[in-house]
């Protein structure tokens, strides 16, 4: 895992046992999405890349990323 990665798994497992349902919202912000498609600066989207930005877990926001 690159640092951005190591830092989004650490986050994710400190806050996955506090979520419902080990389920919670994530975005990014500020960048070019490009994986989703994107290819401007966005000031928002949902990290999955999906209309529902819940992701389940830590594994739910890597994969998404």
């Amino acid at each position: 895992m690159n640092q951005y990665e190591k830092a989004i798994f650490e986050v994710c497992n400190v806050m996955t046992p506090y979520a419902r349902n080990g389920s919670f919202k994530a975005y990014g912000f500020g960048g070019i999405p490009e994986y989703i498609g994107v290819d401007k600066v966005s000031r928002l989207w949902n990290i999955n890349g999906t209309n529902d930005a819940n992701c389940f877990g830590t594994q739910g926001v890597l994969r998404a990323y």
